[in-house]
């Protein structure tokens, strides 16, 4: 096995830096899914399965928050709700990024529920990648 150079290895690690993508929460969630997956118990897969229980949990909470705010916007007489773009900018961006990492635990939750329901093709798969994905 050969060691590569400090400098190759400063360079291997820029480039990988550079494959993961934007920095949005359900890559990086994806990310750390894709290298763990392989090595994770039958436990460990039925608490990440979970995970989409609990983005339906999210998603609920969501709706709920937003449906309030739209109240009180409707309701507003020009007393200060939401009256600055930045105000409205800001409130989207959240919701985005709440999205956003319900999309990354949908995910990861939909992943383990396939590796728990088809061991047999996983570690297939596994082995043909060489023990990671």
């Amino acid at each position: 096995m050969t060691t590569a150079s400090p400098a190759q290895a400063e360079q291997d690690q820029i480039q990988e830096q550079q494959n993961l993508g934007p920095s949005y929460i359900s890559s990086a969630l994806s990310t750390l899914w894709e290298k763990a997956a392989a090595s994770l118990t039958t436990n460990e897969l039925e608490w990440f399965a979970r995970f989409t229980g609990q983005a339906e949990r999210e998603v609920a909470t969501l709706s709920e928050t937003i449906m309030g705010i739209g109240c009180l916007i409707s309701s507003d007489d020009n007393t200060g709700n939401f009256q600055s773009k930045s105000d409205v900018s800001e409130l989207l961006f959240n919701v985005s990024n709440q999205l956003d990492a319900i999309k990354g635990m949908i995910h990861i939750g939909n992943q383990s529920a396939g590796r728990l329901r088809y061991p047999d093709l996983y570690e297939r798969i596994d082995a043909l990648n060489g023990g990671t994905q």
